[in-house]
């Protein structure tokens, strides 16, 4: 076993990494090569006319759409991006310590003379760096595709626009783990995190569909992605910090936690 935490665990998920990576980039270069056929055979505001009414809700300025970078925010920034990546980091955060004592590892892993504290956070710099290497692959996928078709786009909004759901990501990898810390079985730590997330989701995904829950908005974790990065803007500080500062208090959590457990298999 390596004795670098870090360098062991992200080298256990290189292959995750690069399938996870592949799974999303590869859609993504596709959604931008069809983008062009797309714009050149529907009038993208004439048809958003002709869908119901809370379907319109959910897409908002239908102007956005004519473009690419409102194209890949309805279709990917605010949809099946943030979803995937939040899956992966909710499977790596649950089984960080839980996994290993089914497993039967974990005698193994705090054998080595690396103190409790140090194994957790190496383990969670580990699920960062997995995260932005994916993030990486999928950038620079939407950047060759885009140079590939000549798209007219922001290419740094693009990359930023990415990389902008490591946070949320992030939160949610971080209830994962402080689950496993708590938890004895790798799937309790995830079916927790896991039903928050869907929580959040459907909540910020309802609620211009209902205005009654417009004031419970800013209780998802996702209102604060949203908002961290609107259309052909800069980012915003303000949701931005939420989500680190609530961040650091789930690892410092974890690691009170962490701290605590019996470490028995």
């Amino acid at each position: 076993m390596l004795c670098n935490v870090f360098l062991k665990t992200l080298r256990d998920m290189r292959g995750q990494v690069l399938g996870w990576g592949l799974t999303i980039a590869i859609p993504t270069m596709a959604m931008i090569l069809a983008f062009p056929l797309i714009q050149s055979t529907l009038d993208m505001e004439e048809l958003f006319k002709f869908l119901p009414e809370p379907i319109r809700k959910l897409a908002g300025d239908p102007s956005a759409l004519t473009g690419l970078a409102g194209f890949l925010k309805l279709k990917l920034l605010d949809s099946y991006l943030p979803i995937l990546l939040c899956i992966f980091a909710i499977l790596q955060g649950a089984g960080a310590v839980a996994g290993e004592q089914e497993r039967g590892t974990i005698d193994l892993l705090m054998a080595q003379p690396v103190k409790r504290w140090r194994v957790l956070l190496e383990k969670f710099a580990a699920l960062a760096a997995a995260i932005g290497i994916v993030c990486a692959m999928i950038s620079t996928g939407m950047v060759a595709a885009c140079l590939i078709t000549d798209a007219e786009a922001d290419l740094g909004w693009l990359i930023l626009a990415v990389f902008n759901s490591m946070p949320l990501v992030l939160v949610f990898g971080a209830i994962a783990l402080l689950g496993s810390c708590v938890f004895r079985r790798a799937r309790h730590a995830a079916m927790l995190a896991a039903v928050l997330f869907i929580w959040s989701f459907f909540l910020t995904l309802l609620i211009p569909l209902a205005e009654a829950l417009r004031p419970w908005g800013k209780l998802s974790l996702f209102h604060y992605y949203t908002e961290s990065l609107p259309l052909n803007q800069g980012l915003q500080a303000g949701p931005v910090a939420v989500l680190l500062v609530l961040l650091l208090m789930l690892v410092a959590a974890a690691l009170f936690a962490f701290e605590r457990k019996e470490l028995t298999v």
